[in-house]
């Protein structure tokens, strides 16, 4: 009887390694028992060491190695996702001192998203890329892997900036995650300052966004750190397009040598416009200044389901995997008839992994059958599954719901017989 076989696809970048006189290890994600066969299949090619493979039985201290590098140990939990952790300079030094020489991320393996995803958290250029893989080295060398956006200070700036958004609502959160480098070490702390510039060049009181400790003293040549910065847009602030800038301050209170245009920023006393298909119903509401609910949709795929589909937008990072409840509830009693409790994307896609100014489309389905016959509506809230803390509501209107949920606008739920 034939037996059917699959088709595994690999890259060229297996007779590179094989070509390549160097030895080192290869950091394979996702971190996979199941998914790692295909690597060891690649291996008889490029010969190469893995980080990880498949055996069926594990002996004792198979993960000790991995358990003691900060990096390995979270990517061993999160998976395919980068782990976020500020030091990724000193992070990928620790691999390559024990021979690891490349991450490969395989994207018959990794979502498109997380793909993303990485490419933002290592910010340089893959060294090999192509359909199926894209490979990072361990050891990148500023002015060769990646350069600064601009030289802040002495020896010390930019090497990416992600923000938010471009438009940001008064008296909401903001924020601004940057890359820092070196091109020599560094001998001093330095305060971030970010400030908006109106078109008359001036800078208010008011425009003074935020200034924040950079802990940078001690910092060799190659440091490679993020650091997130969050903060409030003063009410005061006229609406109107800015520019925002980032500048670094001395000890002493000089500032750096060059003011960094971070780009424009539109400051709305309104609900900033956010793109949505024209079947969703907007909402604008925010949780816990953290994530903001844009709109909704609700489907009836089956009489027996309602199909519930979230539109968010980070707001801000967030340290902690919110669970998400839906309920469909009696008016009249606030009792829940049917409900889900889940991290987005079915437990694929936790919060803390969302990137500011993300936006996700999460979508929930909720079974009716058990429901009796009646009108119902539906309500949002976001909780942290330790403590089941609710995240505080703030709807667009500014009422701010004591339940600490959103009952969606809208149409009621019908369920019959």
């Amino acid at each position: 009887t034939p037996i059917e076989q699959q088709e595994i696809r690999l890259s060229q970048f297996n007779q590179i390694l094989k070509n390549d006189q160097n030895r080192a290890a290869i950091l394979e994600l996702p971190i996979d028992p199941i998914k790692a066969k295909q690597n060891m299949f690649a291996q008889a090619i490029h010969q190469r060491p893995i980080m990880f493979g498949h055996i069926s039985r594990e002996p004792l201290g198979a993960y000790e190695y991995i358990d003691e590098n900060p990096l390995l140990r979270v990517l061993r939990q999160s998976n395919e996702m980068p782990p976020w952790l500020t030091n990724v300079g000193e992070q990928l030094a620790t691999l390559a001192m024990d021979d690891v020489e490349f991450i490969v991320m395989h994207k018959d393996q990794i979502g498109a998203d997380r793909i993303e995803h990485w490419k933002r958290y290592l910010p340089f250029e893959p060294v090999f890329e192509d359909n199926t893989i894209a490979a990072f080295s361990t050891s990148p060398e500023v002015e060769e892997d990646f350069s600064l956006l601009a030289d802040l200070a002495p020896g010390i700036g930019p090497v990416r900036v992600i923000t938010s958004g471009d438009c940001v609502e008064v008296g909401d959160v903001f924020e601004v995650d940057v890359a820092w480098a070196t091109t020599w070490p560094v001998e001093q702390n330095y305060r971030v300052v970010f400030t908006l510039e109106d078109e008359q060049a001036r800078i208010e009181d008011n425009q003074m966004l935020l200034t924040e400790e950079l802990s940078s003293s001690g910092w060799g040549k190659n440091s490679l750190v993020w650091a997130y910065y969050v903060t409030k847009l003063n009410p005061d602030v006229p609406a109107g397009e800015y520019q925002l800038e980032m500048t670094l301050q001395g000890n002493r209170g000089e500032n750096g040598s060059t003011t960094f245009p971070i780009g424009k920023l539109v400051v709305s006393k309104s609900d900033c416009d956010h793109e949505l298909p024209p079947e969703v119903i907007p909402v604008g509401a925010v949780f816990g200044e953290q994530l903001r609910l844009v709109g909704y949709q609700l489907l009836r795929p089956d009489p027996k389901f309602l199909e519930v589909t979230l539109y968010w937008r980070a707001e801000q990072r967030m340290p902690l995997d919110y669970k998400v409840f839906v309920h469909v509830f009696e008016e009249e009693t606030d009792v829940p008839v049917a409900q889900d409790d889940s991290i987005p994307h079915r437990g694929g896609f936790p919060t803390n992994f969302w990137a500011p100014g993300e936006e996700i489309t999460d979508h929930v389905p909720i079974y009716l059958g058990n429901a009796p016959a009646g009108r119902y509506g539906v309500a949002i809230g976001v909780y942290d599954p330790v403590t089941g803390e609710r995240l505080h509501v703030l709807e667009r209107d500014g009422n701010e719901p004591q339940d600490q949920r959103l009952v969606l606008p809208g149409e009621k739920i019908e369920v019959s017989e």
